[in-house]
Parts: C-alpha cells; structure tokens; sequence
C-alpha cells in the first residue's frame, strides 16, 4: 500500500539507465493504492454450486472452498456454510471459507468436486477463467474473476470425462 495511485510502479530493480549485457530480470514494486476497498460478502450458504460459480464471478471475496458429505437436513450439491457470513464487510479480495456439502454418490450423472490450484500471488487481482471442454469438445466457462493468487479453489459439477482449463 502506498498513497500513490493503484499501478503506479514504486521502485524498480535494476535502475533506470543500467547497461544491460544479456536477458535481465527486471523486478517492480507496485502500489496497490492507499487502502483496500470495502466490500460485502455474498450471501452463499444454501446455493447450489451453478449459483455459488456466478455469484463469485460477481463478488470481489475470495472463496475458499472445502467439501464434506451432506449432513441430515443438507441438501447434496449446497453450500453448507461460510465464514464470514453474508453481508459482513471485509476489504476487497478477502478470503471467505465455504463449505459445500458434496453428493457421496452422484446419480445425476455428473462428476462433483473442487478445482484447485496454488496461483503465483500478483500484485494486484488479475483476471482468470475456467472452462469446461467436454467429452463432445463443447466449451463452455465456469468461472472468470479477478483473483490475487495464491490457494484458488472452484467448486464443478460436470459430466464424466469433462476437462478443465484454467487460464
């Protein structure tokens, strides 16, 4: 954070004007602003996992999703929980666990879990997506947002022999 204008780039390594001899790296420092944003978070306990994707695409929270069989009153396919709850106000791109509660045995024909993967921290949110190609070579998105890096977690119900794409 810095009271410079979110991009501005701060320092850089190596200076201005040094002799390059070869391929170089060049290191930035950005700002990210003088504060983070405010913003609600999403109200998505008891949504289905199709209305959890594009209520993420909307949302500038950051959801960290886990799973578990259904509890007794649990409808399979929900979110179960979150923490913090809907509504509570946190900075921008803040992390809000997620519970889904996961089909132990799917007779929809569809293959449930969560796409994870560990992203590079950017110093600033950048936009990712991810598609599904199915076993027809159909394409069709199933999430895209801006995200900051590190743990990035979606939740899917696809069909068998579907293939994921993140990019």
């Amino acid at each position: 954070f810095s009271t410079s204008t979110a991009g501005t780039i701060l320092e850089q390594n190596p200076l201005p004007d040094t002799p390059l001899t070869g391929p170089t790296q060049v290191r930035l420092v950005i700002s990210k602003g003088p504060e983070n944003d405010k913003v609600n978070v999403p109200q998505i306990t008891g949504l289905s996992i199709t209305e959890a994707l594009i209520t993420m695409c909307r949302s500038q929270a950051i959801f960290d999703f886990t799973s578990r069989a259904p509890g007794l009153k649990e409808q399979a396919g929900t979110v179960v929980s979150q923490m913090p709850a809907g509504g509570a106000l946190v900075n921008a791109y803040s992390r809000v666990a997620a519970v889904i509660a996961m089909p132990v045995q799917p007779s929809d024909g569809r293959i449930y879990g969560i796409f994870s993967e560990n992203l590079p921290v950017y110093p600033y949110p950048f936009q990712i997506k991810l598609e599904a190609i199915t076993p027809k070579g159909e394409r069709y998105e199933l999430v895209s947002m801006k995200h900051p890096g590190g743990s990035l977690t979606v939740p899917y119900a696809v069909q068998d022999g579907t293939v994921l794409v993140l990019t």
